[in-house]
């Protein structure tokens, strides 16, 4: 089983998108896992979306208190690690494309060994010549959209990002960025994005509008199907 976290925040009209969108993500064959939201308060609307949704494992932690970014993401992250030895993290502004959780699976288990290579990105700069949507990059960086981890590597930084954990800035993504930059430390991204984000309206940072339509997903089920070794 593969441990999926995700911070919510207050943003129901977001969480409905993204959750819709990951259950209609195709799924390995014999690969299980559990959803595991961690709710920012207020929770009422989001209690009862999360309790309507069709998956057979969703496990939400509700906070009885603001977290805050960095400290919800430390939060749901680490919480992944009690439930497997893989996680694969979303924000609740997120939205996954159809071969989201295949893209993951399938390079959570193919860089398992590699010692240098410390996380999965879902994520790349848009402005490409090539779009290979089965072309992947290994590259000295942290790609915290869609960043999916082992269980060995969390523990590698895990301190850093407890470090972190209680301040507001840097936020944890710029701290692991550059801190993946010192230790020399690699993450595989996809040439073709596998998260959009939708978060300009009411997010903590305003992005850009040209990012609504970032990513070109694969033309149909049988070319998602055959994304079982990529290319670097």
């Amino acid at each position: 089983m593969i441990a999926i976290t995700m911070t919510v925040n207050n943003r129901p009209e977001y969480l409905r998108q993204v959750l819709n969108a990951l259950l209609k993500c195709t799924i390995p064959i014999d690969q299980e896992y559990i959803l595991l939201p961690s709710v920012e308060p207020p929770v009422d609307e989001i209690r009862h979306i999360l309790e309507s949704i069709k998956l057979p494992h969703c496990l939400p932690y509700y906070h009885s208190t603001r977290q805050g970014c960095n400290k919800n993401t430390y939060h749901a992250i680490n919480r992944g690690f009690n439930f497997s030895d893989k996680v694969i993290h979303l924000e609740d502004d997120l939205l996954p494309f159809e071969d989201f959780l295949m893209f993951n699976t399938r390079l959570l288990e193919q860089y398992k060994y590699d010692e240098d290579t410390m996380a999965i990105g879902s994520w790349n700069d848009p402005n490409k010549s090539s779009y290979d949507c089965n072309l992947i990059l290994r590259k000295i960086l942290f790609c915290s959209w869609g960043v999916a981890t082992w269980k060995n590597s969390w523990l590698k930084f895990q301190q850093k990002f407890l470090d972190i954990s209680t301040t507001t800035q840097p936020a944890w993504d710029t701290a692991l960025g550059i801190y993946f930059q010192q230790n020399k430390w690699y993450s595989i991204i996809p040439n073709v994005n596998r998260v959009r984000n939708i978060g300009r309206l009411n997010g903590t940072y305003m992005t850009p509008a040209g990012w609504d339509n970032i990513g070109v997903r694969p033309g149909s089920q049988d070319e998602i199907k055959k994304m079982y070794t990529y290319k670097e």
